[in-house]
């Protein structure tokens, strides 16, 4: 079964929320009952997990062009098709403090393609470099 987010419902009146949503829950498109937790009087709070059924998880997945791909594959699919500025940006926002040769291995370019990009976002004023070349980082600026 495929899974939505998991969201927070304050309930502040009793139980009319759970009574409510267990009614309505989404019981017209055969998605299961939703789940709630905790199950207990004292919390003053109330998490909903909503499953909803295969069917309809895998029309979801078709229409947006999905099929059968998981979210990393489809994120590297996308990350595939950015330049190699695009992509050290990308991940020196993640890691600031990679080095070139790191750099080189993700991009699958050498170290030298992977300095003459750096000195380009560094002339283009996307980058620059704070401390020193081995304890130093990369910051991404104007995001």
């Amino acid at each position: 079964m495929a899974t939505t987010s998991l969201w927070p419902i304050h309930n502040t009146g009793g139980r009319g929320v759970r009574t409510i949503l267990n009614k309505l829950a989404m019981s017209d498109n055969g998605s299961p009952a939703l789940q709630f937790s905790p199950d207990n009087d004292t919390d003053d709070y109330t998490q909903v997990v909503a499953y909803i059924n295969d069917e309809f998880a895998r029309i979801q997945a078709e229409e947006a062009g999905l099929q059968g791909k998981t979210a990393q594959e489809t994120a590297q699919e996308t990350f595939d098709t950015l330049t190699d500025e695009e992509k050290i940006v990308i991940l020196l926002i993640n890691n600031p403090r990679m080095t070139r040769n790191e750099l080189a291995e993700k991009l699958d370019i050498s170290s030298e393609a992977v300095k003459r990009r750096l000195e380009k976002l560094k002339k283009e004023g996307k980058i620059e470099r704070q401390g020193s070349t081995k304890a130093g980082k990369w910051v991404v600026l104007n995001r």
